[in-house]
C-alpha cells in the first residue's frame, strides 16, 4: 500500500490557537487537550490560506457565527459554500445602519511563516496582505516583523476612519515586549535589563512609537479570532 503524501500546510479552525501551521507538529500543539478539535491538512500553503479566508470571513458575517464551536462537517461546508457562493450566508444578515455612535471594528490575523514561507496578515473581510521580512530573520525578529505590518495597516485603517484594529494571533512574546520591556529599554537609552544594546531596536523602536500612537485604537491578541465575542465588523 502507497504511503500517504504529507500535507504541506494545515489549518486548525478549532484549536488552542486557530491558523495555518506548515509543520504538523505545531498543529499538535493546537489541537491536543482541545474539546472538538478540527483541522485539515492541504497540498498547498495557497489552498490552506483559501481555506482558513473562508472561516475567518464566515466568522465576520455575525455575533453568531464568531461564537460557533464547529464540527468537521460544519467547517467543511462553511469552507466549500464560502468559496462557491458566500452569498448564501449574507441573506438573512441584518442590515447595518450608518450611526456615529456604533463603533467600527476590524480584525487583522497575523499568519506567521515557519521554514522560509512567506508571512501574511489576513482582514476578517478577507483581504490579504503578504509581510515582507528581512532575509534571513529568524527567532523573535521575524514574529516582531509580522506585528510591525499588522500596526502600519492598523495606521492606515484607522486614518480611514476606523474606531478599533483587533490584531489576533500574535507572537506571545509581542505584547509584552510593546507594554513592558520596550519601553522600560527606551527609557535605559535602548539597554535592556542586563546592560547590553536591546536587539532588534531598529524594529523596535518605530514599532513601539506607532504603538503608542495609535493609543486605544489598536488591540493587540495572543489568541486566534474570538469565540465568545461579537465579530469584528
Amino acid at each position: 500500500m502507497a504511503a500517504h503524501k504529507p500535507k504541506k500546510a494545515h489549518v486548525v479552525v478549532e484549536g488552542h490557537r486557530p491558523g495555518i501551521y506548515e509543520d504538523y507538529s505545531e498543529v499538535l500543539e493546537q489541537i491536543t487537550k482541545y474539546d472538538g478539535k478540527v483541522n485539515f491538512g492541504y497540498d498547498s500553503k495557497a489552498e490552506a490560506l483559501r481555506a482558513y479566508k473562508a472561516i475567518c470571513d464566515w466568522r465576520a458575517l455575525s455575533s453568531e457565527n464568531a461564537s460557533e464551536k464547529l464540527t468537521i462537517a460544519k467547517a467543511k461546508y462553511v469552507i466549500n459554500q464560502m468559496q462557491r457562493d458566500p452569498s448564501v450566508f449574507k441573506v438573512n444578515k441584518p442590515k447595518i445602519v450608518e450611526k456615529s455612535c456604533i463603533e467600527r471594528e476590524v480584525a487583522l490575523i497575523c499568519i506567521t511563516g515557519s521554514k522560509g514561507a512567506e508571512s501574511t496578515i489576513v482582514t476578517g473581510t478577507g483581504e490579504t496582505r503578504v509581510v515582507a521580512i528581512s532575509q534571513g530573520a529568524s527567532g523573535l525578529l521575524k514574529p516582531l516583523e509580522v506585528a510591525y505590518s499588522a500596526l502600519q495597516w492598523a495606521c492606515e485603517l484607522v486614518e480611514q476612519g476606523i474606531d478599533v484594529v483587533n490584531i489576533y494571533a500574535l507572537d506571545p512574546t509581542v505584547i509584552p515586549h510593546l507594554s513592558d520591556w520596550a519601553p522600560k529599554s527606551r527609557d535605559r537609552g535602548w539597554i535592556n535589563g542586563s546592560g547590553k544594546p536591546m536587539a532588534n531596536r531598529d524594529v523596535l523602536e518605530p514599532m513601539l512609537a506607532l504603538y503608542e500612537q495609535l493609543a486605544d485604537k489598536v488591540k493587540l491578541h495572543n489568541e486566534g479570532l474570538p469565540r465568545d465575542e461579537s465579530a469584528p465588523l
